[in-house]
């Protein structure tokens, strides 16, 4: 059994695609874990979570999930603040 450990794709699904692909990991027999920061910055982290949850990835919590989810702002800057 593997275990792979990512982290902070921040809304960029490709690169989750890209450990998953790389990593050979096998739904079942390995163990994914993602390290947080799923959300933030790129244009699509429900595709990440999505990801994710597919491939059965234990998710820890990043400093920018926790952000977004009490609105606060991460600087220096993210999709979250205000234009």
């Amino acid at each position: 059994m593997k275990v792979i450990v990512c982290s902070d794709c921040h809304g960029r699904p490709e690169l989750v695609e890209n450990v998953i692909k790389h990593s050979g990991y096998s739904i079942g027999q390995d163990r994914l874990i993602f390290a947080g920061d799923i959300m933030d910055i790129g244009p699509d982290p429900d595709k990440c979570m999505d990801i994710l949850l597919e491939n059965h990835a234990e998710l820890l919590w990043g400093n920018h999930d926790v952000a977004a989810c009490y609105g606060q702002k991460i600087h220096p800057a993210s999709r979250y603040d205000p234009e």
